[in-house]
């Protein structure tokens, strides 16, 4: 034994020694050098020792971090890294489309997570807005008055139903309409207007008449057998009044608010509407309507319409629910697909409301759905406190959703948009941090 201790301490010191001696003397006998830290001293000949450092994708313990189901895990990059590319000045825009029900209806929830979203990295404007709305009233982001327009969406059949589009609607001007959009207080950024963008479909071109604070004017929708939009570029008004010709030939979607930079949010709004009727819009639609937009996120959020107390299965839902998620994969390629779970609902029961059994059985559904269509999850009904969450919402002072357990009020909305908002920078600060990771690993 310690024969064999001498020999091994005797080899090992002689070759620290043969490492002392310099390249120059081996290389004139045609040998190779003695190098024992080779393998772990810095390639471009430094003498420091350098670790490589490791990216570990963990979720910090109070945050509800997103779920990304896709094969390589980069799903959620795609809306990341647009945000990192806007905030760097490699691209001018970045655009969320945030489909959802009632829960979202009247910009409530949207409204507070746009307004964080621009002020953070930039830009101004509350995005598309359809030509009219059942609900332009409540709105509180945006001032909206119309008068002379017929309806047709998704929940009811008519003979529009391929041309519909957005958000699942499209309008068709008639004798004496208007549209007017004003300026708000609520925030700095929607004070005024600055870029506009009409959304509209024709085989015929149309005059239009603009007034805002500064001039009036006529433009020409030109023909476009797809969905087209004309741009109304330096607007600088508060008031913005639009006058269109009565025609069948006419079909019309909304009128965009946004600036020439920064990051816009599209409330696609739908009162009763569980998700699958988006699957009455064609691809044709989805296509040229992405192609106006170039959404980097796409959010799904659904569910309140599909469950009761008495609930017990929703397996027909989350089958017709794939078909609809599929199809915003394959029309919006370019976009991070988002599906946010149902919020808690509450029901009375023997006295006292709870949460309704079925709100976390759609929740698993969902979460199990995503993962089938390979997308990313986020999980609202944890991130809002689980379990009588809702309970809690009503119940505080002032109140934060309504008596139906069920809607928030507009203090709920910024509630549940400060918790998103803080996912969304948690996320990005996550991806920030690997790519410094990434970049010093390569420089090894």
């Amino acid at each position: 034994m310690k024969k064999t201790i001498l020999i091994t301490s005797t080899l090992f010191i002689s070759l620290i020694l043969l490492s002392l001696i310099p390249s120059t003397f081996y290389e004139s006998f045609g040998l190779k050098s003695v190098d024992l830290y080779s393998d772990i001293r810095k390639s471009k000949g430094k003498d420091s020792l350098i670790a490589r450092q490791i990216f570990v994708d963990s979720c910090q313990e109070g945050v509800t971090c997103f779920e990304d189901y896709s094969k390589n895990k980069t799903e959620k990059t795609k809306f990341l890294k647009a945000i990192f590319n806007l905030k760097n000045n490699s691209i001018n825009k970045v655009r969320i489309a945030y489909f959802g029900d009632s829960y979202i209806d009247g910009d409530i929830l949207t409204a507070y997570l746009r307004d964080s979203l621009q002020a953070k990295w930039g830009g101004r404007g509350v995005g598309f807005i359809p030509i009219t709305s059942h609900l332009n009233y409540f709105r509180q982001t945006i001032g909206h008055t119309f008068k002379g327009f017929d309806n047709y969406n998704m929940l009811k059949q008519s003979k529009f139903d391929n041309n519909l589009a957005a958000g699942g609607f499209c309008f068709i001007p008639t004798e004496g309409n208007y549209v007017q959009f004003s300026g708000v207080n609520i925030s700095p950024r929607h004070k005024d207007f600055h870029e506009v963008n009409i959304f509209y479909q024709s085989n015929e071109s149309h005059n239009v008449s603009v007034i805002s604070d500064n001039k009036t004017e006529q433009i020409t929708l030109v023909p476009s057998k797809h969905i087209q939009s004309y741009s109304l570029k330096d607007v600088n008004s508060r008031k913005l009044n639009l006058y269109f010709p009565a025609s069948e030939n006419l079909l019309l979607y909304g009128v965009s608010f946004e600036d020439n930079t920064g990051i816009f949010l599209d409330n696609f709004a739908s009162k009763g509407n569980s998700g699958l009727g988006l699957a009455k819009i064609t691809q044709t639609n989805h296509r040229f309507f992405d192609s106006l937009q170039s959404y980097n996120l796409v959010v799904l959020q659904f569910g309140l319409n599909v469950v009761s107390a008495n609930t017990t299965k929703v397996d027909w839902y989350l089958k017709a629910m794939k078909i609809v998620i599929e199809t915003y994969k394959t029309n919006y390629p370019n976009a991070t697909i988002l599906l946010v779970s149902v919020p808690d609902r509450s029901m009375k029961k023997n006295g006292a409301y709870e949460t309704m059994p079925s709100i976390p059985m759609l929740v698993n559904g969902q979460r199990k759905l995503a993962q089938e269509t390979e997308i990313v999850f986020y999980d609202l009904f944890t991130a809002m406190g689980g379990e009588n969450s809702m309970v809690d919402l009503v119940n505080a002072t002032p109140a934060m959703a309504n008596g139906d357990y069920t809607h928030l009020k507009f203090n709920g909305g910024k509630k549940i948009a400060n918790i998103l908002m803080g996912t969304i920078n948690y996320e990005y600060e996550k991806y920030v941090r690997k790519n410094e990771i990434d970049s010093a690993n390569v420089n090894l």
